[in-house]
């Protein structure tokens, strides 16, 4: 394999995983589903209704690049509180940035091997990387919390994660739990891309090869 086809890998990956988030991060459903069997009033002092309708107006404002300010309709949040958000929200516009470079880089050189129809060279390293979400779900879910913490040590140099639920309540119905589940969405979908990846690489490879002996026989 040579440089330019790592560097195909390497895009492929970055772009399973940004992909993955950014789906993660859209798909309400999951938090909706996670509260669903939960006394919200007893935790926060708000309907299920309510929640679900602050919950929107996070993900709207860490999402959205025209959204500069954190305005949850029910639910207040502390400079703290808001300043991490404000952080996360960063985090969030760099995945999408990421997630649209890769796109275009990942389409491009779909064309590419489909030109050169170097589809072989990458059944073995789809094969194999197919194999390291569920390695590394056996890992981080045995011991959630560790990686949990060590998670925001590396990408935050504060304390502000560390949400006071007196003055930032949002923290009662978002759980540890809560980001497991999305972990472990995320980590399903990058599963998903690469075992895409290379049953269509493997696929393509036969046909390549099956009309290469068709053509030779009839030689």
């Amino acid at each position: 394999m040579n440089r330019k086809h790592i560097i195909y890998i390497m895009n492929f990956i970055l772009f399973a995983l940004s992909s993955a988030i950014l789906l993660t991060i859209v798909c309400k459903p999951l938090f909706y589903w996670q509260i669903s069997a939960v006394d919200t009033q007893q935790l926060i002092g708000l309907t299920q209704t309510q929640v679900m309708k602050n919950y929107d107006q996070l993900i709207d404002y860490l999402l959205f690049p025209w959204i500069n300010t954190l305005i949850m309709s029910d639910i207040p949040t502390s400079a703290q509180g808001a300043f991490h958000f404000m952080e996360v929200k960063n985090l969030f516009l760099l995945n999408q940035i990421v997630f649209i470079f890769t796109l275009i880089i990942f389409v491009m050189g779909l064309k590419k091997i489909h030109k050169t129809q170097s589809f072989w060279q990458y059944v073995t390293p789809l094969r194999l990387l197919s194999y390291i979400p569920l390695l590394l779900t056996i890992i981080f879910v045995s011991s959630f919390n560790y990686w949990f913490v060590a998670f925001h040590h590396m990408f935050f140099n504060n304390d502000a994660w560390l949400f006071n639920p007196a003055t930032d309540p949002i923290i009662n119905v978002l759980p540890e739990s809560f980001f497991m589940l999305c972990f472990i969405v995320v980590v399903a979908i990058v599963q998903s891309w690469f075992l895409i990846g290379y049953l269509y690489m493997k696929r393509k490879t036969r046909q390549l090869v099956d009309k290469r002996v068709l053509l030779s026989a009839n030689q």
